[in-house]
């Protein structure tokens, strides 16, 4: 008889597949991961339509629940649900007891403004429990704050794991002090820590977030995971290359950022440089309203590494952000020189030991840029400084060793 894979259910809000921003690339490296690593991952999610064969060639279950699945509950599901959450309940302590009162109290309040209360999906929360009742998993992970209320409705023996992926407060706070606007993803330090505190594990993208965590929920236990990419071997930029790359989805600090090189680099580099070109992957290239010299707008790709291989330059101008600044990793981990503001940096720690190239955009940004095209006997070896950096930085094994290693802790191992 072939031994059973441990079993993680990871319940996610959507938005897999095709690959557009960074909190899908994390999402997907992480299942990579852990499947290679022998776990059975199970994917919980609401429906993506026609994506849905690609995502489910990717996991080892897709869920997707049908509107039957979560207005006909199993007969007796409820009860078990409801006597779960009340056990848990008890055990709480008195101040706890209330934190865990706060959001139901506050759903309408908040409607309009709270990011946690907005994006919860109770509906895909029925649908978790249900399937991790009928076949309780060794770990449960959920993506995002707002999908912790479904750690409270998982079986007696489940980690319980939020992936963070960003601190949501802060995020608006960041963008506000860029000029930034971030207001759709308002929320209250309290309300999230009452939100993350459901968790057994909270997974912190970056260390200075992992600290701000353990602030917010000292009784908790943190891990940094960051975001590892596959590091392929190193090939130099083509000599004779001029293209630039910029890579985003459409999400507030890459607009700002590609608007600025737009407006204050672009025109300059193109001057000084005639030959040179920028393409623009992502959906990050629908906000460009005009054409512009040199200038492609590609979209949404299928594959990253044939833009990669054939780029000069990496550029991840943003003003400001949160999190790990995932396009700076994969730009390092493609062996690329990236051209980045002090933001773009975000997550990677002492900006000097990093190989990058570091400067607000303006006329700093357009030197580096130019001397760089230039002369490409400076470029080389920087771009194997950066893959050497992300090829022991960024290795999956050392990234999401902690994880692991819990994991096997909780399932016996």
């Amino acid at each position: 008889m072939t031994e059973r894979r441990p079993r993680i259910l990871w319940i996610h809000p959507g938005g897999l597949w095709p690959i557009a921003g960074g909190g899908a690339s994390r999402t997907w490296a992480l299942i990579d991961f852990l499947r290679a690593q022998g776990y059975a991952v199970e994917l919980v999610m609401g429906d993506q339509g026609a994506f849905n064969e690609a995502i489910a060639a990717r996991v080892d279950k897709l869920h997707v629940p049908a509107r039957s699945n979560t207005s006909n509950a199993q007969v007796g599901f409820k009860r078990r649900l409801r006597n779960a959450i009340i056990a848990r309940y008890k055990a709480l302590d008195p101040e706890r007891r209330l934190l865990a009162m706060l959001p139901g109290r506050s759903v309408v309040a908040l409607q309009q403004r709270d990011v946690l209360t907005r994006n919860r999906r109770p509906a895909l929360e029925r649908f978790a429990a249900t399937l991790a009742y009928e076949d309780p998993p060794l770990a449960a992970i959920a993506s995002y704050a707002w999908l912790a209320p479904v750690l409270d409705h998982l079986p007696p023996g489940t980690l319980r794991i939020l992936d963070t992926i960003d601190i949501q407060h802060a995020r608006r706070e960041n963008a506000a002090a860029a000029g930034g606007n971030l207001e759709h993803v308002r929320c209250s330090p309290e309300d999230e820590a009452c939100a993350l505190n459901r968790a057994d594990i909270l997974l912190a993208i970056q260390a200075e977030e992992a600290a701000t965590l353990k602030r917010m929920c000292p009784e908790k236990e943190i891990l940094c995971v960051e975001h590892a990419h596959p590091v392929p071997d190193y090939v130099p930029s083509p000599v004779d290359s001029q293209e630039l790359l910029y890579v985003g989805n459409r999400y507030d600090p890459n607009v700002l950022g590609l608007e600025a090189i737009l407006a204050q680099v672009w025109p300059e580099v193109l001057r000084q440089c005639p030959a040179a070109t920028l393409t623009v992957c992502g959906r990050v290239g629908e906000t460009v309203r005009r054409a512009h010299p040199g200038v492609t707008i590609a979209g949404q790709v299928p594959e990253l590494a044939p833009y990669y291989r054939r780029v000069a330059l990496v550029l991840n101008p943003v003003p400001y952000g949160t999190g790990l600044k995932i396009k700076t990793v994969e730009g390092v981990a493609h062996g690329r020189v990236v051209v980045c503001t002090e933001a773009g940096t975000g997550g990677l720690g002492d900006m000097a030991g990093l190989p990058l190239c570091v400067s607000e955009v303006g006329e700093a940004m357009v030197q580096q840029i130019v001397a760089l095209l230039a002369a490409p006997s400076e470029r080389h070896p920087r771009e194997k400084a950066a893959w050497e950096f992300a090829r022991e930085r960024f290795s999956p094994e050392r990234v999401y060793g902690p994880l692991v290693d819990r994991l096997r802790v909780h399932g016996g191992v």
